[in-house]
């Protein structure tokens, strides 16, 4: 049987694991749930195979039961046409002797020289022994038949009575394999889920450190505790999906990034850009530190969170994830300070949780 999939995903398993990837836990759960589905598989096969090969004889013997069936069959005919040939016989035979005999009931009793009468009786016994041996023949030939017949019979019920019992075993083996081999897929779906969850997971932790690099690279300093602690957040959560109006803690849209950030900065802010565009002192491009916001388009309907160097941690759109990005775009619009004294008054909102339009 060809190896499944199965075997291809603990490769990669086996592989991923020499980059220090962690296998633990319900990884091992899964790779052994789907080993032991796939010896079932192999131990279905292997019996399946049996089963072919044992009905594929009893199907061969079926064929020459029904064979036999049919040389009986043959032979029935064949020896009816006999019993036939015998019966004309003896009518025949009935015609000679009424002949030779002369009408009447047996022999005449004065009909005929007596030298005559004496062959007549010498041919009567003759054509009796004759008779009486094709009559023996006749009960001996279909006694042969009748006995051949039912023995073919026999033979042909138990042929079929074999092939039946097989095909039905193989059924059952094929359904089984059937419903094993979805719990095998489901199997492999899962394993194939927790090594893309953990890849994820590396890939991430790749990311937030590859991020941090970069973004200590910029020796770009906090002024304050508040910016400072609101980077750190921002550094913590890329690679987590963009997913319109979440603020955490696993996904983000632009506002509910900055907003989350800003909180652990000791600030709250309402998770929509306008307000965070309104009610912070606005700071010049030329000016800009880390953990201000700036903002994109003439609504300014997107924001990110600045971390020097020219760059910024933002939760762009929809099928992307919290990235580190350049600012300086045609769309830039602004920036601000988050204080903890805001210098105006937030623009009214209905709830301080209402989505980000970007």
């Amino acid at each position: 049987m060809p190896r499944p999939l199965v075997l291809l995903l603990v490769g990669c398993l086996v592989i991923v694991s020499g980059s220090r990837l962690a296998v633990a836990g319900p990884i091992d759960d899964a790779v052994a749930k789907a080993a032991k589905l796939q010896q079932q598989l192999d131990a279905n096969g292997a019996l399946a195979d049996l089963l072919s090969e044992r009905l594929d004889r009893s199907r061969i013997e079926l064929d020459l039961a029904e064979a036999g069936v049919r040389s009986a069959g043959r032979r029935i005919a064949t020896d009816q046409r006999r019993v036939e040939r015998l019966r004309r016989q003896l009518e025949h035979r009935a015609v000679q002797m009424y002949e030779r005999a002369g009408r009447g009931a047996g022999l005449p009793a004065s009909t005929g020289p007596p030298a005559e009468l004496g062959r007549s009786r010498q041919y009567i016994s003759a054509a009796d022994g004759r008779d009486d041996h094709l009559v023996h023949e006749l009960h001996r030939s279909l006694r042969d038949l009748a006995s051949e017949q039912s023995r073919k019979l026999a033979a042909r019920r138990r042929a079929e009575d074999e092939s039946t019992r097989l095909d039905a075993a193989r059924r059952r083996v094929e359904e089984a394999d059937t419903f094993q081999r979805l719990l095998l897929d489901q199997a492999k779906g899962e394993l194939a889920g927790l090594l893309a969850q953990e890849q994820a997971r590396q890939e991430q932790s790749s990311l937030v450190a590859a991020a941090s690099r970069e973004y200590s690279a910029t020796d770009a300093v906090p002024q304050n505790a508040g910016a400072s602690a609101a980077v750190q957040y921002a550094v913590a959560q890329l690679g987590k999906p963009y997913v319109y109006a979440a603020a955490g803690p696993d996904q983000f849209d632009c506002s509910g990034l900055t907003m989350m950030a800003w909180r652990k900065g000791g600030v709250d802010m309402p998770h929509y850009t306008g307000s965070q565009y309104a009610m912070f002192p606005k700071v010049s491009l030329d000016a800009l530190e880390p953990g201000d916001l700036v903002f994109f388009y003439h609504d300014v309907h997107h924001v990110g969170l600045y971390i020097g160097g020219g760059r910024m941690i933002n939760a762009p759109h929809t099928g992307d994830v919290v990235r580190i990005a350049g600012i300086y775009r045609d769309s830039l619009a602004g920036a601000v300070r988050p204080t903890l004294a805001p210098a105006e008054s937030p623009v009214p909102v209905t709830s301080t949780t209402s989505p980000s339009p970007s």
